[in-house]
C-alpha cells in the first residue's frame, strides 16, 4: 500500500514541474514518480550533484509511494550517502530538462 512522503523541492523546480505537468496533463506527483523511475532505479547517476533547500525557499510537496520504490530509494540514499530529498530533487530536474526540451523540439 502506497505510504505518504513528504518532499520539499525548490521554488523554481516547482514552478517548472507544475508547468510541464499542465503542458503533458500530469499531476505533479506523476512527474516526480516519473522521474524516480527514469533517473533513479536505472543507475543514471553519473552526472548527481547534491541540492539541499534551505528554510524558506522550498515548496512541500506530498507524493505516494510504494514499500518497493520506497525502500529502494532508502537504500540508494545509503550508498550514496545522500538524503531522498536530494536524489528526488536531482531526478526532477532531469525530468524537467528532457521533456521540457522534448517539448520544444516537437513545437508543443
Amino acid at each position: 500500500m502506497p505510504k505518504q512522503t513528504t518532499i520539499r523541492l525548490p521554488i523554481e523546480l516547482t514552478q517548472n514541474v507544475d508547468e510541464l505537468a499542465e503542458r503533458l496533463g500530469f499531476s505533479r506527483s506523476d512527474i516526480i514518480k516519473t522521474a524516480i523511475l527514469r533517473y533513479l532505479l536505472t543507475d543514471r547517476l553519473n552526472d548527481f550533484n547534491e541540492t539541499t533547500v534551505g528554510s524558506g525557499n522550498f515548496v512541500r510537496t506530498v507524493i505516494y509511494l510504494n514499500d518497493n520504490l520506497k525502500g529502494y530509494l532508502k537504500q540508494l540514499s545509503s550508498a550514496t550517502n545522500t538524503s531522498i530529498n536530494a536524489l528526488i530533487i536531482y531526478a526532477t530536474s532531469k525530468t524537467c530538462d528532457y521533456y521540457s526540451k522534448l517539448l520544444t523540439e516537437l513545437g508543443l
